[in-house]
This record gives structure tokens, C-alpha cells and sequence, in this order.
């Protein structure tokens, strides 16, 4: 199984935002032991480092973390022709856009996200961290 993830989620991980931070790693997790493919794209790489430098106010620690986590999944590229069909998109965020392009190219059979509504025209359906472990645990 191909997963896609939302940088929210990946946030709330590094970031350990109360109260997402325990269903998004326990999914990570969890997709990971049951040998889940899990990426991101590269763009929420740099936007993740941005995030995570103003949370922690800490350049180390903001590049150890996101390192961490980079070396452990997959980073899709975030390509011309991405952007170019992300602006044909329904999906009105672009970010949301390219997101939704990238797991489609990469065949990926779902988006975790904490923002399930934001994806509601996406043909690769839209999950939430809980109902990924609800998934696993049936």
C-alpha cells in the first residue's frame, strides 16, 4: 500500500502538536509495520522545515528532526508537469492541488490528512490518521 502524507500530519509529529501528535504517529507507525510505502512530497520538505523552525526556534534540532524523517520515507518530486496539472485541479488550495497530483503519478492509494475536507474532490480518497489506524486494527 502506497500512503501519501499531508504535512499537517507530519507536523503534528515533529512538532508533537497536542492533541494530533499521538493518531499521527501511532499511523505512521502502524502503515510502516505492515509495509506500508509511505511519502511526502518535496516541497512539504522545505515547508516543513519553515514550520518547524518557527515552532522550535531551533535550527538543529528543526534539521535533525525533518533529516529523521526524511531518511525514513519516500520523497516525491514535485515536478513541472505536477504544478502544471495541480492548476487544472478542482481542488481550490493548490498546495492541496500538487499534493493530490503527486500521489496520483506515485499511484498512491490514499492521503493521510487531518484536513479530510480539503480533499473532497480528489479522485485518491482522503483519510484521517484515525481512521488509517482504524483500518489496520480490522
Amino acid at each position: 500500500m502506497n500512503v501519501i502524507i499531508d504535512t499537517n500530519v507530519v507536523l503534528d509529529v515533529l512538532a508533537n502538536r497536542i492533541p494530533f501528535a499521538k493518531a499521527s504517529a501511532e499511523a505512521i507507525a502502524l502503515a510502516e509495520q505492515n509495509g506500508c510505502l509511505l511519502a511526502i512530497t518535496a516541497n512539504a520538505v522545505t515547508d516543513l522545515y519553515f514550520l518547524l523552525l518557527r515552532h522550535l526556534s531551533d535550527v538543529v534540532r528543526a534539521k535533525t528532526l525533518l533529516k529523521g524523517a526524511v531518511e525514513r520515507i519516500v520523497v516525491l518530486d514535485t515536478t513541472r508537469e505536477i504544478c502544471l496539472s495541480a492548476f487544472k485541479s478542482p481542488i481550490s488550495d493548490f498546495e492541496d492541488a500538487v499534493l493530490v497530483e503527486s500521489a496520483l503519478r506515485w499511484g498512491a492509494d490514499c492521503i493521510v490528512t487531518r484536513n479530510t475536507r480539503d480533499f473532497a474532490a480528489s479522485p485518491v480518497e482522503a483519510i484521517t490518521p484515525d481512521e488509517l489506524l482504524h483500518r489496520f486494527a480490522n
